[in-house]
């Protein structure tokens, strides 16, 4: 009703549980990924988006920071102002865009369900 309301339901869509595949095709066909949450555990979501090369548009969270650390991130607070203009920003920087595309990319690479079995085998090794 809002997105009526607000005259945005020809920019806006509703597309529910997405599979994998369709979640990693938004993320790469996106000008940026906003994670306004700040009660992420992990940071998974921030993670995928930048495994596919999305920028991202944040508010800052102990696991997110960490995870994002070197990545190009915009910070915001969760105020909508503060989003709006970070999302400005981001429709009319290219240039930014391209960059995360590549850097965040590689920033992702050092998270791996690999690398995280392969850590894991190790520590639970080292324990007997």
């Amino acid at each position: 009703q809002l997105v009526e309301e607000l005259g945005i339901s020809g920019a806006t869509a509703f597309r529910g549980r997405l599979t994998d595949l369709e979640l990693a095709e938004y993320y790469a066909g996106a000008l940026a990924t906003v994670h306004a949450s700040p009660d992420e555990g992990f940071g998974l979501q921030p993670l995928e988006a930048m495994a596919s090369g999305s920028l991202l548009i944040a508010t800052p969270a102990t696991a997110v920071e960490e995870v994002t650390e070197g990545a190009v991130v915009l910070w915001v607070d969760p105020r909508v102002d503060s989003l709006a203009d970070a999302m400005r920003r981001v429709e009319h920087d290219p240039g930014l865009v391209e960059k995360a595309r590549t850097i965040n990319r590689r920033r992702a690479e050092g998270y791996s369900w690999d690398r995280t079995a392969q850590t894991l085998h190790a520590l639970l090794v080292d324990m007997k």
